[in-house]
């Protein structure tokens, strides 16, 4: 009966052996599971954060591609100006456009341009070139920066206007007129 009993708790011992190992296996299971759980809790959250920043800076960009700063080009322009000499009525109103230049950055798929706009008018007095300057950003779709203004008095009256202007925009990587 003793190599009974020692037989009996052999196996017990063996029981115990392969209980533990499969604990130990399962333990292992258990780590790679928690593992991949939190990996999935950071992309999740990842995600969640990446949902949060579209929904916020959406509206605003969109604002920006129905303005015109995103997306308007030289053709735009030119409308504009033409419908701003109409509305002034100024006489001997001129301008030249420059094409737009890469300015070389660029961020998030958008790219800064700029080009050189001169205008020549004639008004007659020096308010109706500051609105020409206020109007100019509103009907140009773009952000239009005054580098130099030149006022001579002529014919009494008029003033003679030559300004040299910088405008910027921004153009996606869709927009046909920047590679061209």
């Amino acid at each position: 009966m003793n190599g009974l009993g020692l037989g009996a708790g052999l196996v017990g011992v063996l029981c115990c052996v392969v209980l533990a190992q499969a604990c130990a296996h399962d333990a292992d299971v258990l780590q790679q599971v928690r593992k991949q759980l939190l990996q999935e809790q950071e992309r999740l959250h990842a995600r969640q954060e990446q949902q949060r920043t579209i929904q916020e800076f959406t509206p605003p960009y969109e604002q920006l591609i129905h303005s015109g700063f995103i997306g308007a080009g030289p053709p735009d322009w030119i409308e504009s100006l033409e419908q701003l000499r109409l509305e002034l009525s100024a006489p001997g109103f001129r301008y030249h456009l420059s094409s737009p230049q890469a300015t070389g950055e660029s961020a998030a798929g958008l790219h800064l341009y700029a080009g050189r706009m001169d205008i020549e008018l004639s008004l007659r007095h020096e308010g109706e070139l500051l609105q020409v300057l206020r109007l100019l950003p509103q009907r140009f779709m773009a952000l239009v920066q005054t580098e130099s203004c030149s006022l001579q008095r002529a014919a009494g009256v008029t003033l003679h206007v030559q300004c040299q202007l910088r405008w910027y925009t921004l153009q996606d990587e869709l927009s046909a007129w920047h590679s061209k």
